[in-house]
């Protein structure tokens, strides 16, 4: 028999030929995951690992595929949009997907709608430069590739694996084995009820609580803690127990800690909020991390010392050990949900979250849960009027600290530089801060991450030798940030309103203003086309419409224009006929990075 495991880069994976069982489901990964796997390897610095997959492998020497195939679809498609070409994956009970998967490339269209999108997702990601990118950075990513026992039952391993068709994930793993720790009941049944209601991540967590933990916890208005439960504590058990002696018989328990008993539970039996009415419930949110990453940050939180992989999703159970297994691990186990309960709180309150209602133009959304005398309102964290009793309409508007607008652009900046969440250590920072202290306003929020990220800016970059390919995207996007907030003028003319209307879009193309492959003869040094001053990050959508036209054609779609400060300031160098050229991108890069060297050198409080 072959070792359990190995270690595989991905440019070799299908050197092996693999097959999806008939009790495997269908391929349903969205954009979402796909272009989360893709930023993934993108941002992968060193050797990167994608996690595991887990397979059995038969007597012709095939490997039967049963945990991970949708990432092992994935990068199936993605080999193909490499141009790279591979024997197909064979679908067991799917016909019709060996013959769609034969056909990729063909005009990229295949007769499987779901493999089809998600070939054509990819398409639309890899631009030029990030062909090129990604195509560079598949040495340096593998997978693990697990292969079971001999003689293990596939269809109850299967069954194991996903239970009730969902994967068991690591996150349903811990939650088993620290509640595993508790010996109390009512400790099991509150921690449990505490764990079900983070792990939502797209609601607040304040409503996921059932109305007997959730008054016993929180303030009448559910502005903070109450005064007992203090956010900084000298002992746990105490903490816990005043928590956990007020909690009915009528919340749910635990009566098994088997991992099967948790992941069989229905974590649906909270109460309904009584006598209230909640006229943000019905609104579709989505968190900007998933709840493992979430459990990293508030592992990060509680950390003293450096800990590696720290936010590798994968090193979870490796991560959340300590917690359940340790000398007090019943205690060590309360201290970390209660500061989860502490870090989701916050994380609701201070991060922000997109709010779906309009599908196709999501809103980003900083707010928090109010409780007044016959309602529940979602409102603005930051708002004057937080301590009205009773709800008037629009009352939050007329109290609404704008600054909070500033806030809500730098943590959107943030969030479209680091995609990948093993990057977000900012959400870490923010926590800790908040955690740390009680008496702070949203001046203070900006500041902590202004700071943040002029510390990222000192790490490693030469502001005086700045050219496409050694460009952080932070540069580009903390510039934007600071030409949002501060403005700018030029020539006496205002090009960008100071903490005027702007909107962060997901932007993680590098477009040369005066195009690499002009349509006319004329072409610049290579210096000047790749310097600074000829550059900004943009959409791929816009990156594909631009294309190789000339900087005037270019700014006759000013939708596509504005969605990058620094570009729409490039833009107005032209908007009276003339054109662009070398002279200008070096005056703007000069501006730009004097502007960028300022900050750098701003001494924070």
């Amino acid at each position: 028999m072959d070792n359990d495991s190995k270690v595989i880069n991905i440019d070799n994976i299908f050197t092996d030929e693999y097959i999806i069982p008939i009790y495997q489901r269908k391929y349903a990964w969205g954009n979402k995951e796909i272009e989360q796997l893709l930023e993934d390897i993108i941002n992968a610095e060193g050797d990167y690992y994608l996690g595991t997959l887990i397979v059995n492998k038969k007597q012709n020497g095939k490997y039967e595929v049963i945990d991970g195939q949708q990432r092992l679809t994935t990068l199936y498609l993605l080999m193909q949009n490499l141009e790279k070409k591979y024997s197909p994956i064979q679908f067991e009970a799917r016909k019709n997907y060996d013959k769609a998967l034969k056909s990729l490339g063909d005009d990229g269209k295949c007769n499987v709608s779901e493999l089809n999108d998600g070939y054509e997702c990819i398409k639309k990601y890899l631009t030029k430069d990030m062909f090129d990118k990604i195509t560079k950075k598949l040495n340096d990513v593998y997978i693990v590739r697990v292969q079971v026992p001999e003689n293990t039952d596939l269809n109850n391993y299967f069954e194991v694996m996903n239970t009730r068709g969902e994967q068991l994930e690591l996150h349903h793993i811990a939650k088993a084995r620290m509640i595993n720790e508790l010996n109390d009941d009512n400790d099991k049944k509150l921690a449990a009820a505490i764990w079900d209601a983070c792990s939502n991540m797209d609601s607040y967590m304040i409503m996921n609580l059932t109305n007997t933990i959730r008054n016993n916890i929180f303030e009448n208005d559910l502005s903070d803690f109450k005064k007992d439960l203090t956010r900084t504590y000298e002992n746990i058990n105490d903490v816990w127990n005043k928590l956990s002696e007020k909690i009915k018989e009528k919340d749910s328990i635990i009566d098994k800690s088997s991992i099967k008993s948790i992941i069989d539970d229905k974590e649906e039996n909270y109460e309904e909020v009584e006598e209230t009415q909640d006229n943000g419930a019905n609104n579709k949110l989505a968190s900007i991390i998933s709840f493992p990453y979430f459990l990293l940050h508030v592992n990060a939180t509680l950390l003293k010392d450096k800990q590696d992989n720290i936010y590798d999703d994968t090193k979870l159970l490796e991560n959340l050990k300590e917690y359940y297994k340790c000398e007090d691990s019943e205690t060590k186990v309360k201290e970390f949900i209660y500061q989860m309960m502490h870090c989701r709180f916050l994380f609701d309150k201070y991060i922000i979250k997109r709010d779906m209602q309009d599908n196709d133009d999501a809103t980003v959304i900083l707010k928090q849960y109010k409780q007044y005398t016959k309602s529940m309102q979602l409102i603005n964290t930051f708002s004057n009027k937080i301590d009205v009793k009773e709800w008037v309409e629009d009352a939050d508007e007329d109290g609404y600290d704008k600054k909070q607008d500033s806030l809500v652009v730098l943590e959107s900046i943030l969030r479209i530089t680091y995609t990948s969440p093993r990057n977000m250590q900012w959400i870490t920072e923010l926590l800790k801060y908040t955690i740390q202290n009680e008496n702070f306003g949203v001046n203070d929020l900006i500041a902590l991450l202004e700071n943040f990220c002029i510390d990222e800016i000192k790490e490693g970059i030469d502001l005086d030798n700045l050219s496409y390919g050694n460009i952080k995207r932070i540069v580009f996007t903390y510039l934007d940030y600071l030409l949002y907030r501060d403005g700018y003028e030029r020539n006496g003319k205002e090009i960008i309103k100071k903490e005027g209307d702007y909107k962060v879009y997901f932007r993680n193309s590098v477009e040369h203003f005066y195009p690499r492959h002009p349509d006319s003869d004329n072409k610049w040094s290579g210096d000047d086309l790749d310097s600074f001053g000829n550059l900004a990050l943009i959409t791929p959508s816009a990156n594909s419409k631009f294309s190789n036209l000339d900087p005037k054609a270019k700014i006759v779609n000013m939708k596509n224009i504005e969605q990058s400060p620094k570009l729409k300031i490039m833009a107005s160098y032209i908007k009276n006929g003339e054109d662009w050229v070398p002279d200008m991108a070096k005056d703007h890069e000069k501006e730009m990075c004097k502007i960028l060297k300022n900050e750098k050198n701003r001494k924070k409080i």
